[in-house]
């Protein structure tokens, strides 16, 4: 007997991401490191630095939405479980893996158990900004969710 588990359907079909939730800025650790980059390049000496490219800022990318709907689950367990004992930790792991390894195809696999405590979280999370862009992404997670394909045998 195999066992039962959900697929949600991170690339939020028949919904698109609002500009402003689609891009993703340069991570702080990029910031940090061409920061040193730019002051390592202006130690150079005039002549040195002629011939040393000059250290290229991080860009802002465009994310899937695959990545936009990992984001909000995220932020919904960070705000429903801020802190844990060890087993919640180690739930939150192992849902964090299964994210991140969804984010290859948009089809994000969670035993029964894992797709119940996505779902109670998610409802209460509750410190959601209420610009629309949000409240519409919120809102298409939401439902990617509640439609989630049950695969398996029913006991």
């Amino acid at each position: 007997m195999n066992t039962p588990y959900y697929i949600i359907n991170m690339n939020l079909p028949n919904f698109t991401v609002p500009a402003t939730l689609n891009q993703k800025g340069p991570s702080q650790q990029e910031v940090n490191q061409f920061r040193t980059a730019v002051d390592a390049w202006k130690k150079l000496s005039e002549e040195e630095q002629k011939t040393t490219p000059k250290p290229v800022a991080p860009e802002t990318r465009f994310i899937t939405n695959a990545e936009v709907c990992c984001d909000i689950m995220t932020a919904a367990l960070q705000m429903a479980v801020p802190e844990g004992n060890p087993d919640v930790l180690r739930k939150m792991t192992k849902f964090h893996d299964a994210m991140t390894e969804a984010l290859k195809d948009g089809q994000l696999m969670l035993s029964v158990d894992h797709y119940r405590f996505l779902q109670s979280k998610f409802a209460k999370a509750d410190k959601w900004n209420t610009n629309p862009d949000v409240c519409k992404t919120v809102i298409a997670v939401q439902d990617a969710i509640s439609r989630a394909c049950f695969v398996g045998e029913k006991k």
